[in-house]
């Protein structure tokens, strides 16, 4: 069976609705290949915070993809870590507070 290897994947919960602010608008699929690119994009309300933190939370580790990100360009593009589990794309603080935006 393809020679023992089993290719890792990341599988990714997105939701859509607002929790506390953004609205993530993409990607729709849920589990992606890993070391592919993936643009998640989102749209912004009155009052969003003009630049976030993003990370994926696993239930035992959580990976930073990207800190400062300018909310303004409404899209962010990124390689898919080589790590394989059940994470959520998260938008948090980056002041320090550890508040999550979105998931």
């Amino acid at each position: 069976m393809f020679g023992g290897i089993r290719p890792a994947l990341l599988t990714l919960a997105l939701a859509a609705p607002r929790v506390l602010s953004f609205v993530i608008t993409g990607p729709t699929a849920n589990s992606y290949p890993a070391l592919s690119a993936l643009t998640i994009s989102w749209m912004t309300e009155s009052g969003d915070p003009s630049q976030f933190g993003l990370e994926l939370i696993g239930d035992t580790s959580t990976i930073s993809i990207a800190t400062n990100v300018d909310a303004s360009q409404s899209s962010f593009s990124f390689i898919v870590p080589n790590n394989t589990g059940d994470y959520t794309m998260a938008f948090v603080d980056t002041s320090g507070s550890n508040r999550v935006f979105t998931t």
